[in-house]
């Protein structure tokens, strides 16, 4: 994320090698998916959507944004719609404890953790992912 904050850069590593990063993220040790989630069509599939320059642009810019002081634009704003989060124990990116603190920022929030998941939590577990969003609609 912090790579992120550097002009044009992030885009141009990103991009090298046939998009392979692209790749290693969805298939890699460190935020991979379980074997057999995403197939090589899939990872196609994802490069040819990502295939120009300004494709990565929103996907970069979503990380550096978020990478900014938002509590002097929010200050002790809280969302009050009812919210769900869906995490993967498994995470490589980002820390379970991450989906617990984002609570502190929702009147009403409701996480459900799935056991053995990776960062791409809907894609390895649709049937539960689906679930817990069916339920959730129901009781809101």
């Amino acid at each position: 994320m912090f790579l992120f904050q550097v002009p044009v850069l992030p885009i141009l590593m990103l991009r090298v090698f046939d998009l392979r990063r692209l790749g290693a993220a969805f298939c890699g040790r460190s935020m991979g998916a379980k074997k057999g989630t995403f197939t090589d069509e899939d990872i196609e599939a994802y490069k040819y959507t990502f295939a120009e320059y300004s494709d990565f642009c929103g996907p970069v810019n979503y990380y550096r944004a978020s990478m900014t002081n938002t509590d002097s634009v929010f200050p002790n704003t809280k969302i009050r719609c009812p919210t769900l989060m869906i995490w993967g124990t498994k995470d490589g990116a980002l820390d379970k404890k991450l989906a617990d603190l984002s609570g502190d920022h929702v009147d009403n929030y409701t996480v459900h953790y799935i056991e053995g998941a990776s960062h791409w939590v809907q894609q390895e577990e649709p049937d539960q992912v689906n679930a817990f969003i069916q339920e959730f609609l129901q009781s809101n």
